[in-house]
């Protein structure tokens, strides 16, 4: 028998080899300093094979092993696979290092991570080619995760987070990208009157601005922000411009984003701007483009990107007009990249950022269904419902009620400390302003009186009275700034390419869906859906058809 001591970093660790077969033993604190087997003493091998229960490593499959002592299950995993991708995570890294040592075959040609490199992983799943998974398993051992069971917790939390992101990101790309692509070529049509919105960027440093959101407790703060109107830059997402103008509160920009065709409710009866004057229209370049068309006053368009690592990713249809308009020293500043958390309010706070401002307080900023509402009233969403749905039988409240009743709630503690339904979609925004106030020290400031709380963003003083500001330079040289048409490279001839489908690269994208689903069948060793390269042909040929109709004509529709 042959027996290893190691010293580790989490815990002390003895490895024996016995008749071909390894059993570990550690002891730490959280063992109750006892030594415990990480394996099973009676037949690891059998442990190993009803934890794997069949699965099969193959092309398109993710397995991840937390605990690298799980050194049978690796065995098997390595024995019988025949593609896809090995990710092995460690709390302790001495111990990682011995076992690659020991038994280096069963690491062959994976992602080895202990906690001084979990960032390699991280950049493994950002950068995993999202379209040719499958699917994926978790391996978490009782033995091996003993050692440290809060580090593998929070680490399977993090992966599942990860991949559950990254896979709404994909089915959300195969749903709307098609309508992103014409979105932004009739967007396009528009750049000989808009700006880049990078001509905002440092316009506004020192300066203070509040960005209005719809959650339900707005209402709440809507008498404190007409009390201070001239004290702040009011940027506003779209959804709230109709309860500004109801209360008579004119923001200084408006931002929106969308693509979909209810877009323009928004704005149903609302000014359209006036030329040289605020409100300044800042639109993503797929955002709906009747918006964008009936804007008669300052208007800035902007791409929205994403960093996956090193990668950079722009949104589709943004890329082909930067790839084929822009040269490469323009790239990322013409017209303007803005980071986006998935919201609307998200993509705000950037772009905020990046004007310079020095405190951003945020109203109705709810994360949450507060008063088991989804939006304050004043919006055209309770427009709607109370024109048409509302009645002794049927109030407001069961109609908020029905909705909220549709989505995956989870309770959590409101800044009143009291229970408050929120959602898994609601918590990745909340992640995302929280760790952009992590990066910005006080430059986000709470003014939401219910919905989630925000961690590392001070509350609002409301008691504290701030000066007037004026913002009338800061307009007059953004209007004074170069057209974003200056900047491309004749797009009317790009519009006659795509309209006329004279561009491959374009129609292999807009059949991504299916070949997706192809290459999954594939992959599956299922037979090949009948009809699916038919229905593959006849979508891309509708769609230029309706592309090529659009573009063509001096109305835009969506």
């Amino acid at each position: 028998m042959l027996q290893l001591s190691v010293e580790g970093n989490r815990a002390h660790y003895r490895i024996e080899f016995h008749q071909g077969q390894i059993q570990i033993f550690a002891r730490n604190e959280k063992l109750n300093n006892e030594e415990k087997p990480l394996l099973s003493p009676r037949d690891p091998q059998r442990e190993a094979q009803r934890a794997l229960a069949g699965f099969q490593l193959k092309r398109g499959l993710l397995a991840i092993v937390l605990g690298a002592s799980s050194i049978p299950l690796l065995q098997d995993l390595q024995k019988n696979r025949t593609g896809g991708h090995l990710v092995v995570l460690d709390a302790d890294s001495v111990l990682l290092r011995e076992l690659r040592n020991v038994e280096p075959d069963v690491f062959n040609d994976s992602i080895v991570a202990g906690p001084e490199n979990s960032d390699q992983l991280m950049d493994f799943l950002e950068g995993l080619t999202i379209e040719e998974l499958l699917g994926y398993r978790i391996f978490t051992q009782t033995g091996p995760a003993s050692v440290d069971p809060e580090f593998y917790q929070s680490q399977t939390n993090i992966i599942k987070r990860t991949l559950s992101s990254r896979l709404s990101d994909l089915f959300t790309r195969l749903e709307f990208e098609p309508l992103w692509i014409k979105n932004a070529f009739m967007n396009l049509r528009h750049s000989g009157r808009a700006h880049p919105v990078s001509s905002l960027f440092g316009y506004a440093a020192g300066m203070r601005a509040v960005l209005v959101s719809t959650g339900p407790s707005l209402r709440g703060r809507l008498n404190w922000l007409r009390e201070n109107k001239d004290n702040y830059f009011i940027a506003s997402v779209d959804s709230a411009y109709r309860v500004l103008h109801r209360i008579g509160v004119e923001p200084h920009l408006i931002f929106s984003l969308d693509a979909q065709t209810f877009t323009r409710k928004h704005f149903s009866g609302l000014p359209k701007g006036r030329i040289g004057e605020y409100p300044i229209l800042v639109a993503d370049f797929v955002a709906n483009p009747v918006v964008v068309r009936d804007w008669r006053g300052p208007l800035a368009l902007s791409f929205t990107a994403q960093y996956h690592g090193n990668r950079r990713a722009v949104t589709p249809g943004c890329d082909i007009i930067e790839d084929a308009l822009l040269p490469p020293e323009w790239t990322g500043k013409i017209p303007g990249e803005i980071q986006s958390g998935g919201s609307v309010a998200t993509s705000v706070i950037d772009l905020l950022r990046q004007m310079g401002f020095s405190e951003l307080v945020l109203l109705g900023q709810d994360l949450a269904f507060s008063y088991r509402e989804i939006h304050t009233t004043g919006t055209h969403h309770t427009d709607a419902w109370l024109s048409r749905n509302v009645n002794r039988f049927s109030p407001l409240e069961s109609i908020n009620e029905k909705v909220i009743r549709k989505r995956a709630t989870l309770p959590a503690h409101s800044i009143q400390g009291k229970k408050v339904p929120s959602d898994y979609i609601l918590s990745l925004y909340k992640k995302w302003i929280e760790d952009a106030a992590a990066r910005l020290p006080g430059f986000l400031v709470n003014g939401t009186i219910e919905g989630l709380p925000l961690s590392g963003v001070n509350t609002l003083n409301t008691e504290f009275k701030r000066t007037p500001q004026s913002h009338g330079s800061l307009l007059q040289r953004f209007l004074g700034s170069p057209l974003l048409q200056s900047f491309f490279r004749d797009p009317e001839k790009l519009i006659r390419v795509v309209a006329q489908n004279q561009m491959p690269s374009l129609e292999k994208r807009l059949g991504r869906q299916y070949s997706i689903r192809e290459e999954r069948l594939q992959l599956e060793e299922k037979p090949e859906m009948v009809g699916l390269k038919n229905k593959k042909e006849e979508f891309i040929s509708r769609y230029f058809r309706r592309l090529s109709r659009v573009l063509h004509s001096p109305h835009d529709s969506s």
